[in-house]
């Protein structure tokens, strides 16, 4: 295989290796993106989050949507709409006892498994850039880029 300086963006520093490897790699790294997308919408979200932290703090297993309306100051039908994205997201699970429906935290094996392969995948990155695979050309580019000024800031055009 062809070694060649590659640019890594994912570092932000040049490292050994050939251009398709670091490729393939962020091609991996998009992948795992792309199935974590729907957790990452889901807690995006400021309200939603504050909807997962009640669940979360809650004593007991599962709250009812009225209980969570309380504590968080919300209509209901806003409740209802962000617990069903966390819930479609499988962040949140549902239990019913007759009539009563209670919401519970519950990350399903597939929400923490492409999290794991997402995050596995970014340590991966570091850890292959942390442990000497950074060139000493690059470094010595890096070092150059140093004093480099940033380019001003633009307000934003209308």
């Amino acid at each position: 295989m062809d070694k060649n300086i590659a640019i890594n963006p994912l570092a932000g520093a040049c490292a050994s290796g050939s251009q398709d490897e670091w490729h393939h790699i962020r091609l991996q790294l998009s992948d795992d993106f792309k199935a974590c997308r729907k957790i990452f919408v889901a807690l995006g979200d400021e309200t939603r989050q504050h909807i997962y932290v009640t669940l979360l703090e809650s004593p007991n297993l599962g709250m009812r949507v009225g209980a969570i309306t309380e504590q968080t100051h919300l209509s209901r039908p806003a409740v209802s709409h962000h617990l069903q994205i966390l819930k479609d997201a499988g962040l949140v699970a549902m239990h019913r006892e007759g009539t009563r429906n209670f919401y519970f935290v519950n990350a399903s094996e597939e929400v923490l498994g492409a999290l794991d392969a997402l995050f596995g995948r970014i340590q991966f990155i570091s850890q292959r850039i942390n442990r000497q695979d950074v060139s000493s050309c690059c470094l010595a580019h890096i070092s150059d880029l140093k004093d480099t000024p940033l380019p001003p800031v633009h307000p934003e055009r209308k």
